[in-house]
């Protein structure tokens, strides 16, 4: 089984995780908004007391956005840089395939809706269905006001949970007179590294990483940090 590194860096709290064969050891920063100061040292940290390098690793994953303009930047580039510097692939995952994931574990729904506040009143949102211990993305993500994806979210109600800013969507929709009380709500399950070394454990025997060059972040929304 493969050794991975998983580094999340998209919300005020950076973590990392070794997912060692199936084992998972990690760390989460104590601080808001210290990724460049406390990443670095986490991930040494995991490494020693496995008595490992990065080069003994096959892979290293981090999530790509969407998230926090800057911890995303710093987040792609410790990816990357690890990743060149051992010659490993890299497995960039969006942050909301990874709060997908984490609810479905816990869920018997078999898609979920993922709605993430950004700015100016408006969500990064995605629908995910379950596939295996994968989660596959169905059309794409997007950003917008929560009125706009009232009428899918409606259509697709059934089997289908709603994942991290749940009241603001349920508050838009009731107000609006759609019928989501059927839905199940996942409020918050934020992407956190243990859930990323999980999934991306799965993507990795599935053959989707790729070339530390391809280790970019995904904004989404161009230059909009959410919550920080």
């Amino acid at each position: 089984m493969p050794m991975i590194l998983a580094i999340d860096t998209s919300n005020a709290y950076c973590s990392a995780a070794l997912n060692c064969r199936g084992k998972i050891a990690a760390r989460r920063s104590s601080e808001v908004r210290q990724h460049a100061a406390q990443l670095l040292p986490m991930i040494q940290e995991l490494l020693t007391e496995q008595a490992l390098s990065i080069a003994d690793l096959d892979a290293v994953a981090f999530v790509s956005g969407p998230g926090s303009f800057t911890g995303l930047r710093i987040g792609a580039g410790v990816a990357q840089g690890l990743a060149f510097a051992a010659g490993l692939p890299v497995l960039p995952v969006s942050s909301l395939a990874v709060m997908a994931a984490k609810a479905l574990q816990g869920s018997a729904a078999e898609r979920a809706f993922v709605g993430l506040l950004a700015r100016e009143g408006e969500i990064y949102a995605a629908l995910y269905r379950r596939e295996g211990s994968n989660v596959q993305l169905e059309g794409e993500e997007s950003v917008g006001p929560v009125s706009a994806f009232l009428p899918r979210l409606q259509a697709q109600a059934a089997g289908t949970c709603l994942v991290g800013d749940v009241a603001l969507i349920q508050d838009t929709a009731e107000q609006a007179g759609f019928a989501l009380s059927q839905m199940a709500g996942v409020p918050g399950c934020p992407s956190d590294a243990v859930a990323l070394s999980q999934l991306a454990l799965v993507r990795f025997a599935q053959g989707m990483a790729v070339e530390p060059q391809q280790a970019q972040p995904v904004y989404v929304k161009d230059q909009m940090d959410y919550r920080e």
